[in-house]
């Protein structure tokens, strides 16, 4: 009987390390933001989704569509920076712009600008300085998905291919045991080295390494 006993304990401590184990696990960022690109691999090669969307041929659907999304060749970390680089940035480098109004903003308006502030943002801004198309077909083809397990902060990871426009995935927290992805086209005249990521984002105080 103690052995039966013994057995049973056995068992149930191996089930509660295997489960403490996996609840602890860091999830693979690289490989769901794959499942990101992926998906808006499929978006962009049907023509029933570019239907719903609203596009047609005037949209330039043709600059994003390709058949390797879902093999990157190349795979960087970008980190987010806090919504004053980015403001700094403006100040610096965009025409009529001028910063001293959110200067004189109270601390709980600054509070509700900060929370509409993503890494989004940024990549709403270098679309917007490609051209028009770039807004549209970043805004039509993007991908959500969420998933269980933690993450300690927002992170971003920027997807580059042999043939398809780079996409920015975003990852963030979702509570205690989830977090999101969201993934962008991002178009700037060249991503196609860590060097030239660099020149890109380290303007919004952005630090940039190598994934894969």
């Amino acid at each position: 009987m103690d052995n039966i006993f013994k057995k049973i304990g056995c068992v149930l401590l191996c089930t509660m390390f295997l489960m403490l184990s996996a609840c602890n696990k860091t999830p693979d960022l690289y490989e769901k933001g794959i499942e990101i690109t992926t998906i808006i691999g499929e978006m962009v090669n049907s023509e029933d989704y570019a239907q719903v969307m609203g596009l047609d041929a005037n949209d330039n659907i043709e600059l994003v569509k390709a058949k390797d999304y879902d093999t990157p060749t190349r795979v960087y970390k970008i980190s987010v920076p806090v919504v004053d680089a980015y403001f700094e940035h403006l100040r610096t480098h965009a025409k009529n712009w001028d910063k001293s109004p959110y200067d004189k903003l109270s601390d709980n308006l600054k509070e509700q600008i900060k929370n509409r502030y993503s890494f989004l943002t940024i990549v709403d801004h270098l679309n917007s300085i490609y051209n028009w198309d770039g807004l549209v077909l970043s805004s039509a083809f993007m991908a959500y998905k969420k998933f269980d397990g933690n993450i300690s902060s927002s992170t971003v990871y920027l997807y580059t291919f042999e043939t398809g426009t780079p996409i920015i995935v975003l990852f963030e927290p979702f509570g205690d045991k989830q977090f999101t992805a969201k993934g962008h086209f991002v178009f700037a005249e060249d991503l196609s080295s860590l060097s030239k990521v660099r020149d890109v984002f380290e303007q919004f105080e952005c630090s940039v390494e190598n994934i894969k």
